[in-house]
C-alpha cells in the first residue's frame, strides 16, 4: 500500500499524544499523495509544442481519482521552453534532453534525498545504445546501479524501469530482454522493481514524429504502459481499455503578420512553436478562389510570395508540421488578408498600341532561399577517427548538427560557435555518415558526407 512515509509520521504523532494522556478520536483521513519522480531523457523531457507522456499520465491518474504528486527539479520542455500544448498539469520532472544512463544529468541520490519519492520511474538507455554504442548488458548494469543508488538513500522506494520503445535501433531488443530479467530478479514483495512494457505495439512513424521522439499517440502509448506498471504496485487502475484516437501533428500555431510589395507579399511570424516547418496556404479573395497550398515548406520564420496580381486581395494562413506529421485540419494560424497596390502609372512614356488583355494569370510562388543565406558546413577527417566540423552562418545563435540515420534526420548536438569536433566511433556501424547544419532561423546547409576509414 502506498505511500508509507505519511502513515509512519502520523503513527508516531498519535503515539506521542497517547503518551501524554490525550484522547485521540479516529477520523477518516485522506490518503497521502503518491510522490512520483520521472527520470528520463528527451522522450520524457519533450520539446516545445508537445503534450508529453507526462501530461497523459497525469491526466489518467487524475481521472482515476489517484492523489499523486509528480516531483523533480524541472518543469520545462527542451530547450528551456514551457510552451506545452496544455501546461495545466503537474509538470515537475527529472528529465534532460540527451541524458544517458551512463551520464545522468542529475545526481540520483540527491534527487531522492531532496524530493522523497515513493516511486521512481526510470526511462533511459536509448542514448547509451545508439550514440555511445554501449553494449546492452552494460546499459542494463548501469540501470541496476542507479536502482541501488536510489535505495541506498531510501530502501522503501519502488522503482519502475522502462524498456526503450524504439526497437528499430540496434541493441534495443536485447536491452529490453535483459532489462526484463533484471526487473524480475530485483523485484520483492516489499520493495517493488517493475518493468514498464513500453515497446508494446510501438510503431515508428505512427507513435513517433521522427526517428525516436514520440508523437501524441506515442505519448499516450508510453503513459498507458506506465499506468499498467503503476497498477502493479497498487497505484491507480491501469490503462483504460479503449484509447481515444488523438490527432497527430503540431497543435500550436504562430501568429502570422505581413506586408505588401509591388507584386509580392512578405509573410513573417515570431517562432514556429515546436514545429520544424510551416506550409503556406493562400487564396485570391478577389476572384473567390479556394485555398491552395504551396508545395515547398518554409523552414524559417519568414517568406516572400511573389507573382501576385495588382489590385487583388489575397488571404494567407500557415499549417505547421513536425517530422513526418502535418498538423490536423483544425490547426491553422490566423487568416491574414492583404490588398495588393494598383499598378503604377508609367511616367514619361507615350501611349503604345492598344493590346487586348490576356487570360494568363501568373501563379504566385515561394522563391527558394539563396545559397548565400544558408549555413556552409565543412568537414575535415583527422587521424584516430576524429572529424573537425566548421561552418559559417548568417543568422548567428546556436546551430543543430544533424545526422541522417535510417532515412531520417536526427539532431545529434545543439552547439554555439562555428566549430565542433565529432568522434566517429559513434558511427562505427556505418562506412558513410551524412551530416548537415540547421541554424536558428531554420535554414539548412548542404549536406556533407563523412567516409569513415
Amino acid at each position: 500500500m502506498l505511500p508509507t512515509r505519511g502513515r509512519r509520521a502520523m503513527a508516531s504523532f498519535t503515539a506521542l499524544l497517547l503518551g501524554c494522556g490525550l484522547t485521540v478520536r479516529a477520523a477518516a483521513e485522506p490518503p497521502e499523495p503518491v510522490r512520483i519522480l520521472l527520470l528520463g531523457d528527451s522522450v520524457t523531457h519533450g520539446t516545445t509544442g508537445d503534450w508529453t507522456w507526462r501530461y497523459r499520465l497525469a491526466e489518467q491518474l487524475t481521472a482515476q481519482g489517484v492523489r499523486f504528486d509528480l516531483v523533480g527539479p524541472e518543469d520545462d520542455l527542451f530547450p528551456g521552453s514551457v510552451d506545452y500544448v496544455d501546461p495545466a498539469f503537474d509538470r515537475e520532472h527529472a528529465a534532460a534532453w540527451g541524458m544517458a544512463a551512463s551520464a545522468p544529468a542529475f545526481d540520483v541520490g540527491e534527487l531522492v534525498a531532496r524530493h522523497q519519492p515513493d516511486v521512481v520511474i526510470e526511462m533511459l538507455g536509448v542514448n547509451d545504445l545508439v550514440w555511445q554504442e554501449h553494449p546492452p548488458e552494460t546499459v542494463v548494469g548501469r540501470v541496476a546501479t542507479m536502482t541501488e543508488e536510489i535505495r541506498s538513500v531510501d530502501p522503501d522506494v519502488h522503482v519502475l524501469v522502462s524498456e526503450v520503445p524504439a526497437t528499430w535501433f540496434p541493441g534495443v531488443p536485447e536491452f529490453n530482454e535483459l532489462l526484463a530479467d533484471f526487473a524480475g530478479r530485483a523485484d520483492t514483495t516489499s520493495t517493488r522493481t517493475v518493468l514498464v512494457d513500453a515497446d508494446r505495439d510501438y510503431t515508428k512513424g505512427l507513435h513517433t514524429y521522427g526517428l525516436a521522439h514520440p508523437s501524441s499517440r506515442g505519448e499516450q502509448s508510453l503513459a498507458f504502459a506506465v499506468l499498467d506498471a503503476l497498477a502493479d504496485i497498487g497505484v491507480g487502475s491501469g490503462a483504460p481499455g479503449v484509447a481515444p484516437e488523438l490527432p497527430l501533428g503540431p497543435r500550436l500555431v504562430p501568429t502570422l503578420v505581413g506586408h505588401t510589395g509591388q507584386d509580392s507579399v512578405r509573410l513573417e511570424w515570431a517562432d514556429n512553436r515546436g514545429a520544424d516547418r510551416q506550409f503556406v496556404w493562400w487564396r485570391d479573395v478577389t476572384e473567390g478562389s479556394a485555398y491552395a497550398r504551396f508545395a515547398d515548406p518554409v523552414l524559417g520564420t519568414a517568406t516572400t510570395v511573389e507573382g501576385l496580381s495588382p489590385s487583388h486581395r489575397y488571404a494567407f494562413r500557415l499549417q505547421p508540421a513536425k517530422g513526418v506529421h502535418l498538423a490536423a485540419e483544425d490547426v491553422r494560424s490566423n487568416e491574414l488578408e492583404l490588398s495588393m497596390p494598383s499598378p503604377a502609372e508609367p511616367a514619361g512614356q507615350l501611349p503604345g498600341p492598344s493590346v487586348p488583355p490576356t487570360a494568363l494569370p501568373v501563379a504566385p510562388h515561394l522563391p527558394l532561399a539563396p545559397d548565400s543565406s544558408r549555413p556552409r558546413l565543412r568537414a575535415t577527417l583527422l587521424p584516430d577517427g576524429v572529424v573537425r566540423l566548421r561552418w559559417r552562418h548568417v543568422s548567428g545563435g546556436p546551430v543543430e548538427i544533424q545526422a541522417r540515420l535510417s532515412g531520417s534526420w536526427l539532431t545529434w548536438r545543439k552547439v554555439s560557435g562555428s566549430r565542433h569536433t565529432l568522434v566517429t566511433k559513434r558511427f562505427t556501424h556505418r562506412s558513410r555518415t551524412v551530416l548537415r547544419l540547421r541554424d536558428s532561423s531554420g535554414l539548412i546547409s548542404k549536406v556533407v558526407a563523412i567516409r569513415i576509414r
